[in-house]
């Protein structure tokens, strides 16, 4: 099995169903042309999906807005797409003190803190970045979102910068992120930096 890691970006409402998908994706990405009988789905004590029929291939799973996200790699991965967001009538600096006090609350205080003070862009960004990366690590472990979600930290650990397809590493693993436009952000977790393919599906 290839080592690549590669995301498959579906329309939501493609009309679908996930194992329709997930064959179109592993067919694009690896070549493997399997019915979507083939592909069905199972899901682990804390929901973390594999695959019945194809142990060889991992998956992660995400969706937001318009957006149905799936990561399919040889090796264990986590995905997450999070739309940026603010609440009705919220102002981009409302949004930006409100979700800084989350990030005091609910991440670990290295994140919190490059939420607030990270030197590229805003918090308001940077804090959607945080929690993709953190979705994506729990759908890595399996852990799910759970009282240790405030207890790991995936900010740079070089006091580097987080920037569209250039890989960080945080808790032993890698981290890879890119904007989807300018109110999404998708980010991927794996066990060592290897290279992310990213693949629109629009057939």
């Amino acid at each position: 099995m290839d080592q690549k890691t590669v995301v498959c970006i579906f329309n939501i409402n493609d009309e679908r169903e996930p194992e329709e998908r997930l064959a179109l994706a592993a067919r694009r990405a690896f070549g493997i042309d399997a019915s979507p009988v083939t592909w069905e789905l199972l899901r682990g004590k804390k929901g973390k999906p594999f695959f019945l029929h194809h142990p060889e291939l991992f998956l992660s799973i995400s969706h937001s807005g318009p957006y149905w996200v799936c990561a399919l790699s040889g090796e264990r991965v986590g995905v997450d797409i999070q739309a940026r967001t603010r609440k009705r009538g919220e102002s981009r600096e409302e949004a930006e003190t409100r979700l800084s006090r989350m990030a005091e609350r609910h991440f670990e205080p290295e994140e919190s803190d490059y939420v607030e003070n990270g030197r590229a862009g805003t918090p308001y960004q940077r804090f959607f970045e945080i929690w993709a990366a953190k979705e994506s690590y729990v759908k890595y472990t399996g852990q799910g979102i759970d009282g240790s979600f405030g207890q790991f930290s995936t900010a740079p650990e070089d006091g580097n910068i987080i920037r569209n397809r250039l890989p960080w590493t945080a808790e032993g693993v890698w981290f890879w992120k890119e904007d989807i436009g300018e109110n999404y952000v998708l980010c991927v977790c794996t066990r060592k930096e290897k290279p992310v393919q990213v693949e629109w599906i629009t057939d």
